[in-house]
């Protein structure tokens, strides 16, 4: 019988709470950061598209690293499966790029609808 994977959550706020100590300004602040550092990382994936290459595994590679210390474990676990696909064709990589700025959409609903 198939094991079935269980779903990766979006954003596990407790983690990022664990850092701020439930300093909700705190949290404004770092997500801030990271959704800068975001839009930089997902700026390098899209310029390296139709290259691949070390550019794309550099960004995918810094961009999981800041998914999964902000919590956005969906994202970093998005970002780990598109690293590798720096030697795979444009199609893969852009299929990628679509589900990583999906998910990272997502994870900033998740955080600015967070109790």
């Amino acid at each position: 019988m198939p094991v079935k994977e269980m779903p990766v959550e979006i954003f596990d706020l407790d983690q990022l709470r664990s850092y701020t100590l439930g300093d909700r300004d705190l949290e404004d602040e770092v997500f801030g950061l990271f959704e800068a550092g975001a839009l930089e990382y997902l700026a390098a994936l899209e310029a390296a598209l139709g290259a691949g290459g070390e550019a794309w595994r550099r960004a995918a590679h810094g961009f999981k690293g800041s998914a999964a210390n902000l919590g956005a474990r969906a994202l970093a676990a998005e970002l780990a499966a598109a690293e590798p696909l720096a030697t795979a064709d444009t199609a893969a990589r852009a299929a990628a790029l679509h589900a990583i700025r999906h998910l990272f959409e997502h994870s900033r609903a998740v955080f600015r609808s967070r109790p």
